[in-house]
This record gives structure tokens, C-alpha cells and sequence, in this order.
């Protein structure tokens, strides 16, 4: 059988501009996977062709997720597209001069990703992106409509990018997209990394737990519509009894169990109080390194950037 695979597409400039965000996004992921898949990039044209693109590619590859991506120029903030409308009314022409005024795409009426957005907890999410329904009805809302057509039940959504320069912010927004689109269930946990000048903190889950005598950083579960720092403060303070100021943000992990899917975003923190009590495991200590622990999950994963983090703050 052929690898698991994922398509992203973007788009090439078009119009006056001399770039396109959805390109230089795109392109990140040229050679990488996710959650064990091969991405496949496809960089579109502003044309009928481009926007028939997927549609072909989907014919001859059986993909698991399909991602695409655009700019929005009047856009502040990223925008996740439920809805392709069945229509094209183009203010400028496209790429090979094609202008379509106000005709429908196929006559069928809109047509809606699969996927449960209502369930997302936006405010994990990096960038604010918001829920939209409106993907406009140029390039991007026909390459939509047209790769919905024969999308079926595979999970594709539309991600409209404003033109901002932090395309690693927006790249982490396309893969978490990607992630929740892949799993059944997936769960955001926040952990936090506590440090002193020279190591971290590791906590033992206790004897009963379902990972007991297994080590991880503290932290939980992100309640649906409480943002990230909010969870990590409650739930440090619920499992050791400190109050902590969050510090800086070290990135995002994953890792999939056979049932969910857990999606680690982690932060390094700083302790506002000196006495530890445990209530979710039975030993702490401050490591300098993996120190031959037997880790949760991806947690060991981190390790190498809390090391860099500490070298760089020496």
C-alpha cells in the first residue's frame, strides 16, 4: 500500500503583488510529515487550471487530509473557511486574464467542509484565527468549491492567510489545522516547564494513574474555550500547589495514541512560590537532561529545547 499522504496547496501571486503568503507557507513544508504522513506541496496558479489542481491530484493520490491555502489581503487575522460558495464574480482578472461576472461554479448550490469546526477551541490556536463562512468568490473560494467536489469525506479545509511576515506562526496554524483534521479525538494539553538557572522540573505521576511512575512536565488538559495560559496556571496550581508567571513559549509537540491524539503546547515558567505540594504525582526533581527517565509520551522530545532555552539564557 502507498504511504499516507497530505496535500497543501498555495498560490502564486497574482494581481500587483509580488508574493503570495500561502506560497512562502506552503513551502515550509516541502519534505516534512505529519503525524508519520508525507505532505505533499502543490504551489497553484491563479487560474482555472490552478483552481482544478487538487481535483486532479486527488484523482491520482488517495490523501488522508488536503489543506489549502490563500491570502487574504483585507484580512487582520487568519480565517478558516467552512463554506465554498457556487459562485464566481471576479474583481480582477486571474493570472491568464480570465474574468467571470457573477455565474455559478456548477449550479448545485455551496458546499461545506466536513469538518467539525464547531468543536475547535480557537484560542490555542496560533495567529486568533476566526471561523468564516465567506471564502470570498475569486481563485480561492473556485479552488475550494472545486476540490470539495470531489472530496467526499475526506477532511480538506480552506485557511485564507492575511500577508503578514510570521509565516512560522502561520506555518504551526496550518499543522495544528492538519493535526485535528487527521484525528478522531485529539486533546490540547498545556505543560509547563519549570526552570532555575540551570535545569528544570520533572514530575513522577503517582502510583493509580494511568501513566503512573511514568515522568512528564506538569500540566493538563485545556478546558474548550479557556486559552492556554489560563489552563497552565489552573492546572499547576491543582497538581503542585505553585503559582507561576509563564515566560516564554517553547513550541508544540504531538503524539498519537491509538485513540487521541495529544497536542502538547508548552511554555517555560517561572515559580512565584518556594513550597511544592503533590496531588497528581509522587516525586519531583530538577534534571539537567533526560537523565534516563521514562518519559510520557513526547515529553522527552522537548528536552533538547529547554536545553538550548537555558544555554541561550545563561
Amino acid at each position: 500500500m502507498p504511504p499516507p499522504r497530505i496535500l497543501i496547496c498555495g498560490f502564486e501571486p497574482f494581481g500587483e503583488c509580488s508574493e503570495n503568503i500561502s506560497e512562502k507557507v506552503a513551502r515550509i513544508f516541502q519534505g516534512k510529515s505529519i503525524l508519520g504522513r508525507e505532505v505533499d506541496v502543490e504551489i497553484l496558479s491563479v487560474s482555472l487550471s490552478g483552481s482544478i489542481m487538487p481535483k486532479y491530484k486527488m484523482s491520482q493520490i488517495s490523501y488522508d487530509a488536503i489543506l489549502l491555502m490563500g491570502v487574504a489581503l483585507n484580512s487582520e487575522v487568519p480565517r478558516i473557511e467552512s463554506r465554498a460558495q457556487d459562485k464566481l464574480d471576479f474583481s480582477i482578472p486571474d493570472n491568464d486574464g480570465r474574468i467571470e461576472k457573477d455565474i455559478p461554479i456548477s449550479g448545485d448550490g455551496d458546499l461545506f467542509s466536513v469538518v467539525d469546526l464547531e468543536g475547535w477551541n480557537l484560542k490555542v490556536l496560533p495567529g486568533s484565527p476566526i471561523l468564516s463562512s465567506n471564502a470570498g468568490t475569486y481563485l480561492c473560494n473556485e479552488t475550494y468549491y472545486r476540490t470539495l467536489q470531489v472530496s467526499n469525506k475526506t477532511p480538506c479545509l480552506f485557511l485564507h492567510l492575511p500577508p503578514w511576515e510570521q509565516t512560522e506562526e502561520l506555518a504551526s496554524l496550518a499543522t495544528q489545522c492538519i493535526v485535528r483534521m487527521l484525528s478522531k479525538k485529539y486533546i490540547d494539553v498545556a505543560a509547563g516547564v519549570i526552570l532555575n538557572s540551570t535545569s528544570f522540573l520533572a514530575a513522577k505521576r503517582k502510583y493509580g494513574d494511568v501513566h503512573q511512575g511514568k515522568w512528564e512536565f506538569p500540566g493538563g488538559k485545556i478546558e474548550f474555550s479557556e486559552s492556554i495560559h489560563e489552563a497552565l496556571k489552573r492546572e499547576l496550581y491543582e497538581e503542585l500547589e505553585v503559582e507561576i508567571s509563564i515566560e516564554d513559549f517553547l513550541g508544540v509537540w504531538y503524539h498519537e495514541y491509538e485513540e487521541v491524539t495529544v497536542v502538547l503546547h508548552v511554555h517555560t515558567c517561572g515559580l512565584l512560590t518556594d513550597e511544592f505540594c503533590l496531588h497528581s504525582h509522587d516525586e519531583i526533581r530538577w534534571c539537567r537532561g533526560e537523565e534516563d527517565l521514562d518519559w510520557i509520551g513526547s515529553n522527552h522530545l522537548i528536552i533538547s529545547s529547554i536545553i538550548d532555552h537555558l544555554h541561550a539564557n545563561v
